[in-house]
């Protein structure tokens, strides 16, 4: 999906979604792996994104103790709601922002990558 980075060809719809990233873990490392899955759906243009990291300490959700169960049903059912209290019309952050200027610069003057340099022309947004 590498080519669907900001700084290449990004999907023209991808400014308009929502990502959730959720990762659990038996023991460490849910919080790196939701992290980077977050920076990859930055680099696809997402406008908003969840990360919902656990380390649940079992193998299946039965296993799971009972206060965990409810700490992540809540925030689970807190993202949803703020996920659905969204208006259609999602507004970009500012790092967003930044970074999609500085790829229409870099693109204005691309000669190295024709094929990103048409994608972004033909788009309209080398304007």
């Amino acid at each position: 999906m590498g080519y669907r980075w900001m700084s290449h060809r990004p999907h023209p719809l991808m400014k308009d979604k929502i990502g959730v990233c959720i990762s659990t873990t038996a023991g460490v490392g849910a919080k790196k792996v939701t992290k980077q899955i977050k920076q990859q759906m930055f680099w696809w243009g997402m406008s908003k994104i969840y990360t919902i990291p656990f380390a649940v300490a079992a193998m299946s959700w039965e296993e799971v103790n009972s206060k965990k169960q409810v700490k992540i049903q809540t925030k689970v059912t807190k993202i949803a709601r703020k996920i659905n209290n969204k208006p259609t019309n999602i507004r970009r952050g500012l790092q967003s922002k930044i970074t999609y200027t500085i790829m229409k610069r870099q693109q204005k003057n691309n000669t190295w990558n024709q094929l990103d340099h048409e994608y972004w022309k033909d788009n309209g947004w080398l304007s």
